[in-house]
């Protein structure tokens, strides 16, 4: 047997090997979503879905498939001021203003000085049912979890 089948051997039980070691303390795997508390400026990295835990209620859960169907263009990587899921400090003085005023926001586009909101996401196909089930999800996913749930059955 030469040196390179050998050295093919050693690889492939280097990778397979790799696989079954267990995972280092304070790493998730990427089929593992992240729960929060959150840190304050949020998950490393772009934020999609499958980071994050899935909500068991229906409005929250309907609000998770419309984020991640328009919103995490914006606020999955958190770019062109938007603040990103689970970034708790970009949202603590938005979910002050409370769930009315983020809703008006998200339906009907917002300017400020960190950034511009387009009407519905830029998504004009969205109802106003869509829109605030997104509003919930994104504010249950950024530190504000009871806020998410007002008025809610």
């Amino acid at each position: 047997m030469g040196r390179f089948p050998a050295v093919l051997t050693i690889a492939a039980m280097l990778l397979l090997g790799g696989a079954l070691l267990p995972v280092p303390a304070g790493r998730v795997l990427a089929s593992e979503p992240e729960m929060p508390p959150y840190p304050e400026r949020g998950l490393k990295g772009p934020v999609s879905a499958d980071r994050l835990p899935v909500p068991e209620n229906p409005v929250l859960l309907h609000g998770r498939d419309v984020w991640e169907g328009t919103c995490k263009v914006c606020h999955g990587p958190g770019i062109a001021g938007a603040p990103k899921i689970t970034g708790t400090r970009f949202w603590a003085k938005r979910i002050e203003q409370d769930l009315p005023v983020l809703f008006d926001h998200a339906k009907n586009g917002f300017s400020g000085s960190s950034g511009t909101m387009p009407a519905r996401g830029g998504n004009a196909e969205l109802s106003d049912a869509d829109i605030e089930a997104a509003v919930r999800f994104m504010v249950s996913n950024s530190g504000g979890q009871d806020i998410a749930l007002d008025g809610l059955q």
